[in-house]
């Protein structure tokens, strides 16, 4: 499932990378997106991280 396609559910780290086919990483991280990577989404206004629950949504569903 893609960010966009999960809507108000947003997704958690690893299943945003998973849905962009990064599988590699380290232990017990595989699939995460670099903070980096999210962090500049995120300063560009197209992500937005919940801080309860940590996942992430497109800025038009938050």
């Amino acid at each position: 499932m893609s960010l966009e396609e999960s809507g108000i559910n947003g997704l958690s780290n690893a299943e945003l990378g998973k849905s962009l086919g990064i599988y590699s990483g380290h232990i017990g991280h595989e699939g995460h997106i670099s903070r980096t990577l999210l962090s500049l989404l995120k300063s560009e206004n197209v992500v937005y991280q919940e801080e309860n629950t940590k996942r992430w949504f497109l800025k038009k569903y938050y």
